[in-house]
């Protein structure tokens, strides 16, 4: 509790990735970039402690992230930032777990309402930007645990990705939704819906646009 407000993204950390979004996906999944060292130290901790505390410390970060979620639960816009960072612990942390160990446990509970905020999230055109960033890249990251736990919810979130892929959309959340996009299309069984997302809702043209930005 007392390092997580330390963890929010920064008015400066939030203008270098809306200047390139590179920067975003370099801190997604490069362990030693620079930059956001507080936001790293934080997570270097999260993962020490579930190295040696495993079941206190998986309890303590679930009753947290529950807890920062249900505090931001209808008033997004003015705590976006606690809610991706919990989705940012969330997605760490239930990264490091087989999927299927998922369904017990301390997590238990908070797998279904973490995933069904990020698809929200994802849904809704009016999140700020890099919370429905942080909510496509939880998603993706935790693409098995969303195909055993969500799989019919993957419809609307391919939908969802479709219409945040389009060129208005701001520039990280667009490369954001085309990698859940891919990562979750071979995952859906409608071919026809499929079909419909490529063609009809213009993810094709939006995929050539996006490779121009």
């Amino acid at each position: 509790q007392l390092l997580v407000p330390f963890m929010r993204i920064t008015e400066a950390q939030a203008k270098a990735w809306r200047a390139d979004p590179n920067e975003f996906l370099a801190h997604e999944e490069d362990d030693f970039v620079r930059g956001c060292a507080i936001r790293l130290s934080g997570e270097s901790l999260i993962g020490e402690l579930l190295d040696h505390l495993r079941r206190e410390s998986g309890r303590a970060l679930a009753t947290l992230t529950a807890d920062l979620l249900n505090r931001a639960a209808g008033n997004a816009a003015n705590e976006w930032k606690l809610v991706e960072v919990a989705l940012f612990i969330f997605g760490n942390v239930a990264g490091e777990v087989q999927p299927k160990s998922l369904q017990r446990g301390e997590f238990a509970e908070l797998v279904p309402v973490a995933l069904e905020v990020a698809c929200r999230l994802c849904a809704e055109s009016s999140t700020p930007e890099f919370l429905r960033a942080r909510a496509f890249a939880v998603l993706r990251r935790l693409g098995d645990v969303v195909c055993i736990h969500a799989k019919g919810d993957l419809p609307t979130l391919l939908k969802a990705c479709a219409s945040a892929i389009a060129p208005g959309e701001p520039l990280v959340v667009r490369v954001c939704a085309c990698r859940s996009f891919c990562r979750f299309l071979t995952a859906c069984d409608d071919s026809s819906l499929k079909e419909s997302l490529l063609l009809e809702h213009g993810v094709l043209a939006s995929l050539g646009a996006l490779m121009q930005a």
